[in-house]
């Protein structure tokens, strides 16, 4: 017989906000909003880490591969939540993170052309 584990208070309030902003963001507006919050911020953080690799030169085959890592966990984590209904909001802002970190690595690249 197998027992579910028993869920903790920080996986509780962790269910709890993201309903919460589920619900929150019912309105195209806000959601939309949202996401673009989430795309500008991942365009900053790209943007940030290639202009650090470039300073630190030794240290651009790491970045790269992390930030490729990072993009990749990010594609597994859509692909686990992708038929789940209620996780809408969930997928939006993995997406908008993922084109917003992919922009900036994009805009930084043309930069060193």
């Amino acid at each position: 017989m197998v027992f579910k584990p028993q869920k903790t208070k920080f996986q509780r309030l962790v269910i709890e906000n993201f309903y919460t902003l589920s619900q929150w963001a019912v309105n195209p507006w806000r959601r939309y909003s949202l996401a673009l919050m989430i795309v500008l911020f991942g365009n900053f953080v790209g943007s940030q880490l290639g202009m650090i690799s470039a300073v630190k030169n030794l240290m651009d085959p790491v970045a790269a591969f992390l930030s490729v890592i990072f993009l990749e966990v990010l594609i597994g984590i859509r692909r686990i939540y992708r038929l789940d209904r209620t996780k809408k909001i969930f997928l939006l802002l993995i997406d908008s993170l993922r084109y917003g970190l992919f922009y900036g690595f994009f805009t930084e690249c043309l930069k060193l052309l």
